[in-house]
């Protein structure tokens, strides 16, 4: 009887022991090997902080770009050296930007209405595709500084010109657009008049030249160009001036503000005034007259 007893007081005894140890793990205390567990270090947590957009740009060598690249003599497509390069004005001007910034350029090109998204969902650095600051995009994106001055403009057959030379001559006609852009926006504030929307540029144009549409709103410069390289058309007036600049997520803070010291770099040392030139960009007459 006396030794069975003693085993259940030693088994009680073990028992209880046993969930001591464990109580005392579980509750914070130190380990049975008495080691202390100590707080992450604040080089431990600094080595945790996120990267910032422009760390990981010169981590990775590269900066990437989208564009929509159907808009001569902004971005555009030509064979260089029997290959299909993607050049253009603001195209050198992003290759300047990396250079400045010790990085590689490249361009991921998508349709201009979803450049944006694109650019939210992380598929690109920043946007550079003549692109306006309006109040709807500061809601989603954040802009460099302005770059170049534009106006949205008119571009017509020349044989309707001096029948077309305001917005009210355009009431009851139809007029081409590309989606997503500010000339569409421009477009649809015309009263009695049809907008149709494409997704490239140069197909408004094309349906201009067959017809099907009476004249094509788009930047002053883009027009001109394409007024400049089909004698059967013309550019008849200017609907709004506005101000094109580069695109970036919102809190990339530190690369729009690297880019925006590159830009005025740029700016100062006449890199910018050689692109227009050797491109031949048009500024809108008012804006030269301003000059």
């Amino acid at each position: 009887m006396m030794m069975k007893k003693t085993r259940t007081l030693a088994l009680g005894l073990a028992l209880s022991l046993l969930l001591a140890a464990c109580g005392g793990v579980q509750g914070g205390g130190t380990p049975s090997g008495g080691a202390q567990q100590n707080p992450p270090s604040q080089s431990d947590q600094q080595a945790e902080a996120p990267v910032s957009r422009l760390e990981q740009i010169k981590q990775a060598g590269k900066i990437v770009v989208a564009t929509s690249a159907d808009y001569p003599p902004f971005e555009y497509h030509a064979i260089i050296d029997g290959k299909d390069k993607i050049v253009g004005w603001e195209m050198e001007l992003a290759e300047a930007i990396a250079n400045e910034l010790g990085v590689k350029l490249e361009i991921t090109e998508g349709i201009f209405d979803t450049l944006l998204l694109d650019l939210a969902a992380g598929k690109a650095d920043m946007v550079i595709s003549a692109m306006t600051i309006t109040p709807e995009r500061l809601e989603s994106v954040d802009f460099s500084e302005p770059y170049w001055m534009t106006a949205q403009s008119v571009l017509i057959p020349k044989a309707a010109e001096g029948t077309i030379q305001s917005a009210e001559d355009l009431i009851g006609k139809t007029i081409g657009v590309q989606l997503g852009t500010t000339g569409e926006i421009a477009a649809k504030e015309v009263e009695g008049a049809e907008v149709r929307s494409y997704e490239l540029f140069e197909a408004a144009v094309l349906d201009l030249v067959a017809g099907r549409v009476q004249a094509v709103v788009g930047d002053y410069a883009v027009v001109k160009n394409y007024a400049a390289t089909r004698p059967e058309l013309t550019v008849a007036f200017e609907l709004t001036k506005e101000e094109n600049a580069v695109a970036f997520r919102q809190d990339d803070d530190e690369l729009r503000e690297a880019v925006n010291a590159i830009l005025a770099k740029l700016k100062e040392d006449g890199t910018i005034d050689q692109l227009i030139e050797k491109y031949e960009v048009a500024p809108p007459p008012e804006v030269k007259a301003e000059e």
